[in-house]
């Protein structure tokens, strides 16, 4: 599809630069197919590693990360067990020379609610190259044709993003805005956040030296607690325990056997998440973590507390201990972003991170506009 000069009656809510209408002739808008992976792959190895602050040292380390960004790209896309919601993989705009300028992807979802199967579509990758700035709006306009969907989300935001699906209808998920974390060692913290300072050599070799005085002095007993945790890959009890925990009232990933198995069996991550048992009085429930690298120089362990299904009986503070207890080893922080539900506001060991606003919406569709998103129950798991 060739881009021209939009009609005036697409903008009366949404106000175009007129630089950025000429620099549209520039450009065409098309669904991404499978034959523009290895192309989509460079472009979000070049752009989202930048954005994520990644220090890319030349060519092959580029090559390397995009090797690894189209195997995720063919896991995702292709291998989603919910593709009959929609056949759209995204869409990517393309310059004269034929080469990708902007890139959103779109990964179909199901949810429950009640007795309800709701049918979305989250919204990721959203990356726009500085020669199109200012035509991303063109590709979140194509995602607000999909049809036969209750609801759009996107759970990824960053603040100019985030304005543009408020700008469309969107709202922000409540408490999308922050995160918990626990730091378990702290040299490391303490090194990024001198280093990210300027600070000289001497000091970050100090900050080695007192960081496991900190930790003494302000980890508490949660990082030390013992909880009964097993890992766990019987996908079909597992999907059984989430069914029986699932809270009714609230919109909640559909955890299938074939979506557990999916997201934690067949993923091409470096580090694969992983699933646990966690045995709590008067039942069993489960949760999930996966790990990454956090810093200019990603030299900080972080495991993410992604997914929980447990129930009432089981204490916030034996699930986040649980999640200490599984990656103590590997981990210099463990964090809980989202909105999982459990009352993480409640352990008091815990720090609280602001993002700058929300990064978390929904955009109600025709056939989910009674759906509140307040109930969203929204986990790092979702979307993605």
């Amino acid at each position: 599809m060739r881009i021209g000069p939009p009609r005036f009656r697409n903008f009366v809510n949404y106000r175009v630069p007129f630089r950025d209408l000429m620099a549209s002739f520039a450009f065409s808008l098309k669904p991404l197919e499978e034959v523009d992976f290895p192309a989509a792959a460079e472009f979000l190895a070049k752009y989202a590693s930048a954005e994520a602050g990644a220090e890319v040292p030349g060519r092959v380390a580029e090559l390397g990360e995009a090797a690894k960004r189209l195997s995720n790209l063919r896991w995702r896309l292709l291998q989603n067990p919910w593709r009959e919601i929609t056949a759209e993989l995204g869409y990517v705009l393309v310059d004269n020379a034929g080469c990708i300028a902007g890139m959103l992807l779109i990964h179909p979802w199901r949810f429950r609610l009640g007795d309800r199967t709701l049918r979305a579509a989250g919204s990721g990758s959203f990356y726009v190259a500085p020669s199109a700035r200012g035509l991303g709006f063109l590709l979140f306009k194509r995602l607000l044709k999909l049809s036969g969907l209750d609801f759009l989300f996107a759970n990824t935001c960053n603040r100019q993003s985030g304005m543009l699906w408020a700008k469309f209808g969107a709202v922000p998920v409540p408490e999308s805005d922050r995160e918990f974390f626990l730091p378990l060692r702290s040299a490391p913290l303490l090194r990024e956040a001198l280093a990210q300072r300027g600070a000289t050599r001497p000091l970050a070799w100090f900050a080695g030296l007192v960081g496991p005085t900190v930790d003494l002095m302000f980890s508490g007993r949660l990082g030390r607690r013992a909880v009964r945790i097993e890992p766990c890959e019987d996908w079909q009890e597992l999907a059984r325990i989430a069914e029986l925990n699932r809270r009714r009232d609230h919109i909640v990933s559909d955890r299938s056997a074939e979506y557990l198995r999916w997201t934690y069996g067949q993923t091409q991550a470096e580090e694969a998440p992983q699933l646990f048992l966690i045995h709590g009085r008067k039942g069993v429930g489960w949760f999930s973590i996966g790990r990454d690298r956090r810093g200019r120089n990603h030299n900080v362990r972080c495991t993410r507390l992604l997914d929980v299904a447990v129930s009432e009986d089981v204490e916030a503070r034996a699930v986040f201990a649980g999640a200490v207890q599984g990656s103590w080893s590997s981990s210099d922080l463990v964090s809980c972003q989202g909105r999982i539900d459990i009352g993480m506001g409640d352990i008091h060991e815990l720090r609280l991170r602001r993002f700058a606003g929300p990064v978390a919406y929904l955009k109600h569709l025709g056939q989910g506009a009674n759906i509140d998103h307040n109930r969203w129950v929204l986990a790092q798991a979702d979307g993605l």
